[in-house]
This record gives structure tokens, sequence and C-alpha cells, in this order.
């Protein structure tokens, strides 16, 4: 319907300056808000179908609106000009940055990926699923914070809080839900940086070896995002490749003698795993990943309380409500107080003694 009626129609954005050609009125009251409203149609319609209506209108009068003294005419104006113009996402961003200030960009990139949580988390499209409690929102409103600023993050808790699946939830609703939008690698003793930066393999020809890039390489040329879990377990040889990496956005790849800068669109994610004891937690000691601490912005993720894992379980399976309680009882148990807040911790104190002494592996909610 829209195509046939603007085949004939004036472009949407085109109405307001045949309204009045004093520009100044565009900047103040109604004109603004009317303009706001026409520069976002606009863009909707862009999204939409990018061949047709950048074709069917001429987007050259959109121009001076990057001027605008608003800035959501602005940044409508040059999402709009970017999607005409076909520009990849390295020339968008430096587009959008001779545009808007960085506070300005900040602004939009945090809205832009708290909107998309919450219109995910009412919806149902196959999406990694999260039971949003209040805890879980916060250390996501953290970690798009993080991502928008394009910092590194690392995030740091005990074993089966949610580390991953904040960063999982995060990918799914800004559409990187699935490799290679995403690559997660799990960390150990036997990790090396071959691993990540790539190797020379054989081919079916005798004698002759190309390059494999490995999965951080992959991740620093294509603009994708990658989650290293359990950095604490990494030897020196992979930090000494992170740490050029976290400081100039650039990565050395050693045998080839080559600098690969991160394309746009690269972020970094790691995990460090939390130990508890009996005055708290705390992390590895002696470790080679404590080379990067300075480079991180760090995310604390601490366990969910009694009361959030009850909505957890309510949520997800409402026909056993009947049991909810005695089910969480028995968890309790088994795993202490890791689970309780401060207060329920202090009341329940008497009952120490009469709880059974476990010793060996931790439980999770893994």
């Amino acid at each position: 319907f829209a195509l046939r009626y603007f085949k004939d129609a004036p472009p949407v954005f085109q109405r307001l300056f045949l309204e009045s050609s004093d520009s100044s009125l565009v900047r103040y009251g109604r004109k603004r808000m009317k303009l706001r409203d026409l520069m976002e149609a606009a863009y909707r319609f862009l999204q939409q179908n990018q061949p047709k209506f950048s074709k069917l209108w001429d987007w050259s009068m959109c121009a001076p609106l990057l001027r605008s003294h608003d800035t959501l005419v602005r940044w409508y104006t040059a999402n709009c000009l970017a999607l005409v113009t076909q520009m990849n996402d390295e020339h968008k961003s430096n587009f959008l940055k001779k545009v808007l200030s960085s506070e300005e960009l900040l602004h939009f990139r945090v809205n832009y990926l708290r909107r998309s949580c919450f219109f995910v988390s009412w919806g149902s499209f196959g999406v990694y699923h999260l039971v949003l409690v209040e805890s879980t929102c916060s250390n996501l409103q953290s970690l798009a914070l993080a991502v928008a600023s394009q910092n590194p993050v690392l995030l740091e808790g005990p074993i089966g809080c949610g580390k991953t699946a904040l960063v999982e939830y995060l990918a799914a609703v800004t559409g990187r839900g699935k490799p290679p939008a995403i690559l997660k690698v799990q960390l150990g003793d036997q990790t090396d940086s071959k691993m990540l930066l790539g190797m020379y393999r054989c081919t079916d020809v005798p004698g002759e070896f190309i390059w494999q890039p490995g999965t951080l390489t992959q991740a620093v040329s294509n603009g994708y995002w990658i989650l290293l879990e359990d950095i604490d377990y990494a030897p020196l040889d992979v930090i000494s490749v992170l740490i050029p990496l976290l400081e100039n956005g650039e990565l050395l790849i050693p045998g080839r003698g080559d600098y690969i800068k991160a394309a746009s669109g690269f972020q970094f994610f790691a995990t460090r795993r939390l130990y508890s004891s009996g005055s708290g937690w705390y992390r590895q000691q002696n470790t080679c990943a404590a080379l990067l601490d300075k480079h991180w912005t760090k995310i604390k993720v601490d366990n969910m309380s009694r009361a959030e894992l009850k909505e957890v379980l309510q949520s997800k399976y409402q026909n056993q409500g009947v049991v909810t309680d005695r089910l969480l009882d028995i968890y309790c148990q088994l795993t202490g107080d890791k689970h309780q807040i401060a207060d329920d911790v202090e009341l329940d104190s008497r009952a120490e003694e009469k709880r059974p002494c476990l010793e060996g592996r931790g439980l999770s909610l893994r």
C-alpha cells in the first residue's frame, strides 16, 4: 500500500518543507516534533524496503537536516542517508561520529539496547529466553552500557550465576544470536594462542599450506562478538596476545607479522570465576589474567536470592507451584547461604548447627 501511495505522493519529509519556507520554524515547538515524526517514518520505510524507497524519493533535500538543533532529527537523518548510500558498518560509524557527539552516540546506543531487551522479553521469537528478575535486569543494564561504550567487558561471579547467559541474551536481542555473529571459546590449561590466532594447515596438494584463521582473528577481522570463558585459566602466551588488542584495538599475529585492526562491531567479553569461603567471595590468585585487569569494564554477577529463584521457578513451571517452596528448601540446604540475602542469613543463624556438613564440589544452578 505504501509503495502505491507514494508513487504519486511527495515523500513524507518533503511535506514539512512544502508548508513553510522559513527553516527557523522547523526548530521549535510543534514543527520540530512533526519533523522528528516525519524523519522517523522515513527511516522506518527505508528499513522495510531500502531498494524501493531509496530510489523513489529524492533524499538530497534531507542533507541540511544534518545541521539541525534537534538531536533526534540528526540521528534519523544520518541513518537514512547511511541506508540510501549503502554504507558499511565502518563508514556508517565514522559518518555518525561527524554528525553526533560521542555523548549523543552513547545515549542512542544505550537506548537501542534497552528497547531491544524490553521488546524481546515480552515476545516469543525463539531467542535465548531469560526470566528478567530484578538482579538480571540490573546486570543487563550494566552490560548494555559497557557494550554501548565499546569497552571490553569482564563478568565476574560464581559458577552457574548466569555470566554467559547474560552475554547470550544481549547478543540474541541485538541480532547476534547465532555463530559466527557471536563466538565462544572455553579456555583451559591446554589452550594456546594458535587456537585463537590461527595456524597454517596442509592441503590436498603435497607441500602446500594455507592459513586458517583462529576464532579471535575471525572475530576481530569481521566485527563479531567473542566470549572467552574462564579467562583466569588462560596461559601467558594467550594473555600476551590479548594485551595489545585491549590496549590499542589491534591484533598482532606473530607468525605472519600482521596487525589486524578491530572491525566495526567487534566486542570482547570474558568471564572469571569467583570462589566462596567463610569470609566471602575471592578470585583465583597468581594467574596471568591479572595483567589484563586495568583494561576491563568489570561487572560483578551475584547469585540470585531465594525470592528471585522462586520467581524463576514460578515463571518457568507454573503448574509446579505446590512443590516450589520444598524444592527451594532442599536446594538452599545443599548450597548453603549463597542464595540468602543478608537478613535471611542473620535470622537463620540459629539453624546453622542443624545443617549437614557437606564437603566436595559445590552445587550451582547448572
